[in-house]
């Protein structure tokens, strides 16, 4: 599986915010698309397009490209805790999926651990919760907007392809929007079975 390049994480965030600004000049809301069906096909889907779509691609490569993302978002105790007002003051992401998410984590540690982190053994969650995945593409990834309304997007995400794993979505999402911006609220992982992250109303 292909890894894409690390970044430094302020490049990373100011190209996201410049292209946040961009998205933010329009709307385009797509007609809902109702399904219960989880194994769809491609042609369902599509490369990221509408504004909300637009906005979850952006962070889901950021996560892949910024290496103190991650450790912000489930909390670790040897973050650079100085970046936390810096992620926090871009709203990428609400309160309640950050607590959801450090909590998962949290107890991942004490189950498998005693509640500290120990070298070389496997403590937390052994994903990234915002992607539900352990591996990142350099191919585009595929979404679909399930419902969208004025303020709140529903949208699933797969990988390209039609091979196994890549025949299922990996994980849908809720966006809702604040301030004119589109800010993740909820994860919900289903072909990993990895659980959800403030995402109980979004089928797994």
């Amino acid at each position: 599986m292909l890894f894409i390049e690390k970044r430094p994480s302020f490049w990373a965030l100011s190209v996201f915010l410049c292209l946040q600004a961009g998205l933010a000049s329009g709307q385009d809301l797509n007609t809902p698309i109702q399904t219960e069906d989880l194994k769809v096909k491609s042609s369902s889907y599509h490369f990221a397009r509408s504004e909300a779509e637009l906005t979850l691609e952006k962070i889901i490569r950021l996560d892949e490209t910024d290496d103190e993302l991650f450790p912000f978002i489930v909390g670790l105790p040897n973050r650079k805790a100085k970046l936390d007002g810096y992620y926090n003051g871009f709203g990428l992401f609400t309160k309640a999926l950050l607590t959801m998410i450090r909590r998962a984590e949290a107890d991942s540690v004490q189950k498998n651990c005693g509640g500290k982190y120990i070298e070389g053994e496997l403590c937390g969650l052994g994903f990234r919760p915002l992607t539900c995945a352990q591996d990142s593409l350099d191919e585009d990834y595929l979404f679909r907007t399930d419902q969208q309304t004025l303020d709140t997007a529903i949208i699933t995400y797969k990988w390209p392809g039609e091979d196994g794993y890549r025949n299922v979505p990996v994980a849908r999402y809720r966006l809702i929007k604040k301030s004119e911006h589109w800010v993740l609220d909820g994860v919900s992982c289903i072909s990993t079975n990895n659980g959800s992250f403030n995402g109980e109303n979004l089928p797994q």
